[in-house]
């Protein structure tokens, strides 16, 4: 409550040495950011959801090779999610690249909560739409990857109070 926050959102990592920035959400496995004070904040699982209403549609979804009559959300960040949660599942891929391409996850959830096409999601950033019904989960098949979402800082700033308040802080809230 004591801490101020300013907020900012990038694909690129962040760069300790050249930036003003105190501490940051890494996505990925934590050996790309070896050196740095490093917690977990969860793993990452991918799942399949669309709307309730594309999945009752005429065209059946019951299988992951039904998945071919439908338009495929992708995210620019996780360019492979489909292709692997596919083949992890006995189907070749090859079609798996179509479909339309969002910035951002949540661009790509929101389409498939509109009915606009079948997103492969990160399991706990759905996990509210998937509670409220504005997501379904087509095939219960969960992939979990290598990768995760961690909060970091380089080791000089351990000393700082607020960095050891918002580190505690951000960690309690992901669980």
């Amino acid at each position: 409550p004591k801490v101020s926050v300013d907020l900012t959102a990038s694909i690129q990592p962040v760069d300790f040495e050249r930036e003003d920035v105190d501490v940051a959400v890494h996505f990925g496995t934590i050996d790309e950011r070896s050196g740095l004070h490093h917690s977990l904040l969860f793993p990452v699982a991918i799942v399949p959801v669309c709307s309730p209403a594309l999945i009752n549609s005429r065209r059946p979804l019951r299988r992951p090779s039904d998945l071919q009559n439908y338009t495929l959300l992708h995210t620019l960040v996780r360019p492979d999610d489909w292709r692997k949660w596919l083949g992890a599942n006995g189907v070749s891929a090859e079609w798996a690249t179509h479909g339309y391409r969002f910035e951002s996850s949540s661009m790509a959830y929101d389409a498939a909560i509109n009915g606009i096409g079948v997103a492969i999601a990160v399991t706990a950033f759905v996990e509210d739409d998937l509670k409220e019904g504005r997501l379904v989960v087509p095939f219960p098949m969960n992939l979990s990857t290598p990768d995760g979402y961690w909060v970091v800082h380089p080791p000089r700033k351990t000393a700082n109070p607020a960095v050891i308040v918002f580190r505690d802080w951000i960690i309690e809230e992901a669980k």
